[in-house]
């Protein structure tokens, strides 16, 4: 099957089933993530799309490094999402295997996967992002809000800067610390380069 028109009839009962069992197990691994990591309290962040890149740092030093996956955006005035395999102003580094999302809902007649965009209406964004997060393999999720785009990214390949190590001290696990809405999407190009302080968003609507 190349693609899934938006007529397409799928299994509702399949992919909440999918929505469900994947939700608790990327919960788990972006609750770990911070504990593990320390990704909590007075910490900064750098990132990168021309290379996929994420750093975190306390006090002026790196302690954590990792890669980033664009998975979407959401257009504040369009009320769209946008998956970033359909949006060609992105660098190809930050799109990592985003195609094999696509192809997920392609062989499972799943058309939130395979719509290039749909109304960026809450459920629909939260249950989207985070099957694209289980089917990559995610560490976690991790949302970057703006004025009219909001960015949505996945995070893998965590490591330790050793220099780091006896800088970090140990912290409480954020998980479900800071629970925000998901608008929807954009088709312009965003930042390619943004510092900022901010907590790493795991949004659940209790609504699958």
């Amino acid at each position: 099957m190349d693609h899934v028109d938006q007529q397409a009839v799928h299994d509702h009962e399949r992919w909440e089933s999918v929505v469900s069992t994947t939700r608790d197990s990327v919960g788990q691994r972006q609750a770990a993530m911070v504990s593990d990591h320390g990704l909590s309290g007075d910490v900064q962040y750098h990132w990168s799309m021309d290379d996929a890149s994420i750093v975190w740092s306390r006090g002026g030093r790196d302690f954590v490094h990792g890669r980033i996956t664009m998975l979407g955006s959401v257009d504040h005035v369009r009320q769209t999402w946008l998956w970033s395999w359909a949006n060609d102003s992105l660098p190809q580094a930050v799109l990592g295997g985003i195609n094999a999302v696509r192809q997920y809902g392609e062989e499972h007649v799943f058309p939130l996967l395979v719509w290039p965009s749909f109304r960026a209406e809450q459920t629909p964004v939260t249950q989207a992002r985070v099957v694209a997060a289980g089917v990559l393999g995610a560490e976690g999720l991790w949302f970057e809000p703006g004025d009219e785009v909001d960015l949505h990214f996945a995070i893998h390949d965590l490591r330790r800067l050793l220099s780091a190590t006896a800088a970090v001290p140990a912290v409480r696990p954020l998980y479900g610390a800071r629970l925000l809405k998901d608008p929807g999407d954009v088709a312009t190009a965003p930042r390619l380069h943004c510092r900022g302080t901010g907590l790493l968003i795991w949004h659940h609507d209790g609504r699958g």
